[in-house]
């Protein structure tokens, strides 16, 4: 009897074990992805991209945010907001490669970490997001269609070296609010007021 007690204890300690470790690692997921999305919110991020951009002697960053979303939430309220946001996301994540890194890091904002690619690179891939959006509204639940755009700015390591991940993330956020002022909608990766995509 007391050997099939130890036994009986044994495995409820084992099951134990693995039900804290499954816990934990499901904790660990919700503390890094956006509920929403799931994509990585801004800790997981910037926590992930940190980790591996001193691998990378070129990364580029696509800084996006999706044009007048308050304005969809005002309209048509926070759930038409929140289907946005996944659809956003979707067609985001159809426009990046497998090895790229996709945050939701505000709001409407993303943020997309490119390994190995310089400027041109970054250039092209926010423009297949750039067109991913534009070319594919939202349709609601009326039947009428929703178009979704962002405006998006570019930044990449190669540019400057001596800069550092978060440095060059606020590069790209200043080229985003560039593209926002331009008239949204388009692709920025300079400083200058030279006309771009």
């Amino acid at each position: 009897i007391f050997v099939l007690f130890l036994w009986g204890s044994h495995r409820v300690i084992c099951r134990l074990v693995r039900n804290m470790g499954s816990l934990q690692r499901e904790m660990q997921h919700h503390a890094l992805h956006d509920e929403l999305t799931g994509a990585l919110n801004r800790r997981g991020f910037f926590e992930k991209t940190s980790q591996i951009s001193p691998d990378y002697v070129d990364y580029t960053l696509v800084q996006l945010d999706l044009d007048h979303f308050k304005k969809v939430n005002d309209v048509y309220g926070h759930q038409v907001g929140d289907n946005v946001l996944m659809h956003a996301t979707q067609r985001i994540q159809r426009a990046i490669r497998s090895q790229d890194i996709l945050g939701r890091i505000g709001g409407e904002e993303f943020c997309i970490y490119l390994p190995n690619s310089d400027l041109k690179a970054g250039i092209m891939v926010a423009t297949r997001v750039k067109w991913e959006l534009e070319s594919s509204a939202l349709v609601l639940d009326d039947g009428r269609k929703l178009p979704v755009t962002a405006s998006l700015g570019v930044a990449s390591h190669s540019e400057y070296p001596e800069y550092t991940l978060d440095q060059i993330q606020s590069l790209a956020d200043m080229r985003m609010y560039t593209a926002k002022e331009r008239g949204r909608n388009q692709v920025c990766w300079q400083d200058d007021d030279a006309i771009q995509a």
